[in-house]
């Protein structure tokens, strides 16, 4: 018979060092983080890829032409801009923007207050029209009613995701949805034209 020890150590992942992960910032006086899978490409279902919370460095500045997964960053302190496109948002506490793949997007922090902010990363088949149906498609940048709730998940997802186990991905998946529930219909400016995603 197999111990359960032996069968929790038989569904280890390998470990990830998070500085060979090239959209990992290194920009941060601290951070918390997960990684689960990072595969680029289609999941059949809603996938946790990595999540996290990050303080950041006055210097941080995070470009992208594009990303491979799904974003969702959520300000906790500090402050800064977030250019999406060719629109410019200032960063505060409560503002939570999205972008995805073909998403322009710049994240500058403030020199003199630098933000503190999760982030979580999906992928799925199903998420355009799940994320579209919440008001949250790349691009959208708005400020959400419940921060509270929206940080206890966000905690709950980092403390999930890094087990070691295999068989978490559908309580992940679940955790994800009710996060995007707490952060669905921010108010604030809808994404302009230039904002949203950019086929190439």
């Amino acid at each position: 018979m197999i111990s359960p020890r032996r069968m929790i150590v038989s569904t280890q992942r390998p470990s990830i060092d998070p500085v060979t992960l090239t959209f990992v910032s290194r920009q941060v006086t601290s951070a918390r983080r997960c990684f689960r899978d990072l595969r680029h490409g289609p999941r059949p279902v809603l996938t946790v890829v990595s999540a996290g919370y990050e303080h950041c460095r006055g210097d941080y500045v995070m470009r992208r032409n594009d990303f491979p997964w799904y974003g969702i960053e959520l300000m906790d302190i500090g402050g800064g801009t977030v250019v999406m496109g060719e629109a410019i948002s200032t960063l505060v506490p409560r503002m939570v923007y999205t972008y995805g793949p073909s998403t322009q997007h710049a994240i500058t922090a403030s020199a003199h207050e630098p933000p503190g902010k999760w982030y979580i990363d999906l992928a799925g088949a199903d998420f355009q029209s799940f994320f579209q149906a919440a008001d949250l498609a790349p691009g959208r940048v708005g400020m959400i009613k419940m921060p509270a709730t929206a940080r206890a998940q966000f905690e709950l997802i980092i403390q999930n995701g890094r087990r070691s186990g295999l068989d978490d991905e559908v309580v992940l998946a679940s955790l994800a949805r009710a996060l995007i529930e707490s952060l669905a219909h921010p108010h604030g400016p809808m994404a302009s034209a230039d904002a949203m995603p950019r086929t190439t």
